[in-house]
């Protein structure tokens, strides 16, 4: 989310693809923007972001595994929004990094707060662009 517009990666959406449910009927019909994830800003950012776990001491060995698969959305979230200063939005909750624990479980919020990434969740962001819901 930057200036109240919502966009998301081309590698997300093709995660809810591999799906049959309602999930995909729904991602169809939104009208955002699809960013392609292998643009050369986010390329770099992502090499940011898998360096950064693979240095990062609170992560186990071989924690960046789960991240390395170039079909595995979530790094490439971080890094379009560490490249393009955009506003990460997840329900995932820090891991255990957070309170100073080794961990081999990558999460969205700890490698976002690491890399001085923006990360809300969807409620935070419903408030923040004044969403009401009407019956």
């Amino acid at each position: 989310m930057i200036d109240g517009s919502i966009v998301t990666l081309n590698v997300v959406f093709n995660e809810i693809k591999k799906g049959n449910d309602a999930l995909v009927d729904w991602a169809d019909n939104l009208r955002i923007n699809h960013i392609d994830h292998r643009n050369a800003d986010i390329v770099a950012s992502y090499r940011t972001v898998m360096q950064y776990i693979f240095d990062n001491p609170m992560y186990l060995e071989g924690a960046h595994h789960s991240w390395a698969n170039l079909d595995v959305a979530d790094p490439w979230i971080v890094a379009a929004a560490h490249a393009r200063k955009y506003t990460v939005i997840s329900f995932e909750e820090a891991g255990k990094t957070a309170k100073g624990n080794k961990t081999k479980k990558v999460k969205i919020p700890d490698v976002c707060m690491g890399l001085g990434v923006r990360f809300i969740s969807p409620f935070e962001m419903l408030d923040r662009l004044e969403f009401c819901f009407k019956s």
